[in-house]
């Protein structure tokens, strides 16, 4: 009966080995995982207007690159996200990691996004709808605390306006 176990223990023991070989730690697809979850909190904080939330994972040297090449820095994205959550009504937002490139304790990121959002016009007392598209190409560095955004370069956008084109 015992030599009858022996193959049955042999082969457990091989799966066992193969499976933990198998879940090593991958840190690119940690690493996307992390910052996808820092995308979904952004989400979620917008929807609120949480303006705080949306910013707090800037590093202190944070520049953002529009497609036109204007940059902004950490405090005036920060004044400018203020500026916007104080006139849109509601906001939706969802952002994507496509693929990312790890390269010590940075990531590159091409990341889509999409928004959805409404205000109000005060003058017209009209409601409008900002549909928005945008890809861009972010710099992430990992800190001892977690990720931060560097760098986010708008590569490309599409933005309505009651369905016609803004751009």
């Amino acid at each position: 009966m015992l030599s009858h176990r022996r193959p049955v223990m042999l082969f457990v023991l091989c799966t066992s080995i193969l499976y933990a070989r198998s879940v090593k730690a991958d840190p690119t697809r940690d690493a996307c995982s992390a910052i996808q979850a820092i995308y979904n909190r952004q989400a979620r904080a917008s929807a609120k207007k949480d303006p705080r939330v949306v910013t707090s994972t800037y590093t202190p040297d944070f520049v953002s690159i529009e497609t036109n090449g204007t940059r902004t820095d950490a405090s005036e994205s920060r004044a400018s996200i203020d500026k916007l959550f104080t006139l849109l009504h509601t906001i939706k937002i969802g952002q994507t990691v496509e693929f990312l490139t790890l390269k010590g304790n940075e990531a590159l990121v091409h990341a889509k996004s999409h928004v959805e959002a409404t205000m109000l016009d005060a003058r017209t007392r009209k409601q409008h709808r900002i549909v928005g598209n945008s890809v861009s190409l972010e710099t992430w560095v990992r800190k001892s605390h977690g990720w931060l955004l560097k760098r986010a370069k708008t590569l490309s956008e599409q933005n309505t306006l009651d369905g016609k084109p803004l751009n």
